[in-house]
Order: structure tokens, then sequence, then C-alpha cells
């Protein structure tokens, strides 16, 4: 299973702590998405809280990522954070390591390998404290993992 928890809303996105679970063994990430969608999910424009199916498909061409099923229109897969600007953000799940170091295309790939044949869910939890009106990434400039 994969868990998002401790959810932190800010004004532009939210982060959390992603856990997967296979049998007695763990990996967490840090996690961030979209504070407010532009469309709705299930009547809201926030991922909501709850369990969801997961399928494997590859992103791109270049590493084959889980998509999260929110609903039978929208779904957002799970995928590194690279050097991005605020405007390239799409309403995916990025992670990186919970240090602030990027996740390689090469370990995701490895570990969504794995995670193909074990995981089929994520639980997505309530965030656990009220809206930040601060902004998490500096929209100045690109943003990397020195830049948050």
């Amino acid at each position: 299973m994969i868990e998002i928890t401790d959810v932190i809303e800010y004004a532009d996105v939210r982060v959390g702590r992603l856990t997967i679970t296979i049998a007695d063994k763990k990996k967490q990430y840090r996690a961030l998405w979209y504070a407010h969608l532009s469309g709705p999910v299930n009547g809201r424009n926030t991922l909501p809280a709850g369990s969801y199916p997961i399928r494997y498909k590859l992103y791109q061409g270049v590493v084959n990522c889980p998509w999260v099923l929110f609903n039978k229109v929208f779904k957002a897969p799970i995928y590194p954070l690279g050097n991005l600007s605020y405007d390239e953000l799409m309403p995916f799940i990025y992670i990186q390591h919970t240090d602030g170091t990027e996740v390689t295309h090469d370990e995701w790939r490895q570990v969504t390998d794995i995670m193909a044949l074990y995981v089929t869910t994520l639980r997505l939890d309530e965030p656990t404290v009220d809206v930040s009106p601060k902004e998490f990434l500096n929209k100045k400039k690109l943003f990397d993992l020195e830049n948050w």
C-alpha cells in the first residue's frame, strides 16, 4: 500500500509524507501536489482523502509510474520532481527524498517495478493542519531541491 499522511496545506501546494509498504519493508518520500486543482474531483478542486486504485504505465516514455485513479476521469501519476518552474507543474503527485534530495528516474524505476508486483492502492489522509496563507514554493525562479 501507498499512504500519504501528515499533509500540510499551503496556499500553492499540499505537502505530505508518502510511505510505500511492502510486507515488513517501508520506503518514505516527501510528496507535493497542487493545493487547488483547475477542475473539481469528487465535487471539490482538491485531491480528496480516501483509498484509490493504482495502475502502472509509462510517463512520457521515461519511467513506469503508478497512476492514482481518483475517479473515472481524473488520474494523476506519482512522479519524481526534477528541475521545474511552478508554471510547468502539472496536476501530478511529485516526490523527493525526505532529506530534500532528488529521486532519480533510475531509482524510481526500481521502486515502481517492485511496487507493480505488490501495491494496488493509495490511501490519502485529510490535511492535518489548517491552511497556511504562505506559499511553499519559490516562484521567482526555477526551483530545484536547493530552492524550495
